[in-house]
């Protein structure tokens, strides 16, 4: 009588579980169907069906082998000092021993039980439906699953990026560069003549807004990349918020304002809401040149190479809008921040 070789044990294993999986399929699907066709009060023929789906399910899974194999590669949790395994923690398990390891490492000291738990493999799941197969089956899903999210994830990134384009063109800067800067010139007239006379709010306000606004360094370096000074603008959105917020004047829209009319009075809420989508705009201009630096090579990036206007689509002529902006919230003549400083000092503009 030969001998059973581990070859053709393992073999017989796996046929074993091709049965017993399509056995489970069967009755699963005889459930589906007839759960479908059936009184709902006459539950006797769906309990017998489910009976049978549940004892092929425990079959399919006694099939589970002792170590991972190419079709039950089986998963990995965590078990924790009282050698309980840690089912939910995350929600799904890991597939590698070495990925479950990077997680130990990377736990923070908050995540306690991470640092304290050791790896363990697992062929059958435990989740909140029931047990589940780690088999090579329940992996391909898994992967086109995640494969499915991450598409869809990029998709919707790239949808919120292109219209964050279209809104941020040289059409809309010209519009909202052309509002503020009327906002702020009535502004300017109305206190040079006494018709607004700023309150001690307005004042202490300004004072704060003109010297958390103010670029530094105070002048823009030609060589000094974009991004970079770009980036020195970036506090300004929230810095525009938190004024409104001290002054009781709520928060200022994303949306685009109307230029002022005839009858507008101006004061510095008035003026902090016309400015604020340009501000908005121009960190988001930011954002976007940095992610589009950070995509460079590296050798472009170890080089210094500057970013340049088409770096950032939809924008042309980059770099003097930028020295556009840089004037509008500089103390130079007509910018905002030599503005708040005569609103601090409540004298003519």
């Amino acid at each position: 009588m030969s001998t059973p070789t581990t070859q053709t044990t393992a073999d017989a294993a796996r046929t074993e579980y091709e049965r017993a999986r399509a056995e489970y399929l069967d009755a699963q699907d005889a459930v589906l169907r007839m759960g479908d066709a059936v009184d709902r009060e006459d539950v006797g023929w769906l309990d017998g069906l489910e009976r049978v789906q549940d004892a092929a399910l425990a079959r399919w899974h006694a099939c589970a082998p002792s170590a991972a194999t190419a079709w039950w590669p089986g998963g990995w949790r965590l078990r924790g000092p009282d050698g309980r395994i840690q089912y939910g923690m995350p929600e799904k398990p890991w597939f590698a021993r070495e990925d479950v390891e990077d997680a130990i490492r990377r736990a923070t000291p908050a995540e306690v039980l991470f640092r304290v738990s050791t790896p363990v493999w697992i062929a059958v799941d435990q989740a909140d439906a029931g047990p589940v197969a780690l088999d090579a089956v329940y992996w391909d899903e898994r992967r086109r699953e995640d494969g499915a999210r991450a598409a869809a994830t990029v998709r919707a990134h790239l949808d919120v990026i292109g219209r964050a384009r279209r809104a941020d063109g040289p059409a809309e800067y010209d519009a909202r560069g052309e509002t503020a800067t009327r906002w702020l010139e009535l502004a300017r007239g109305q206190l040079a003549a006494r018709i607004w006379q700023p309150t001690e709010t307005e004042r202490e306000i300004a004072a704060n807004l003109a010297a958390a606004i103010t670029l530094a360094p105070a002048t823009s370096h030609p060589t000094m990349v974009l991004e970079l000074r770009l980036l020195r603008m970036a506090h300004i959105p929230a810095t525009i918020r938190l004024a409104m917020l001290a002054g009781g004047w709520g928060q200022p829209a994303e949306d685009d304002i109307d230029p002022p009319g005839p009858q507008d009075r101006a004061d510095l809420a008035a003026v902090l809401r016309a400015v604020y989508p340009l501000a908005g705009m121009a960190q988001r201009w930011g954002d976007r040149a940095a992610g589009d630096r950070f995509r460079q090579t590296e050798a472009a990036i170890m080089h210094g190479e500057p970013v340049t206007a088409g770096m950032v689509e939809g924008v042309p002529d980059l770099a003097v809008r930028v020295l556009d902006l840089e004037s509008f919230w500089e103390r130079g003549i007509g910018g905002l921040s030599a503005f708040l400083d005569d609103v601090a000092a409540g004298v003519d503009a």
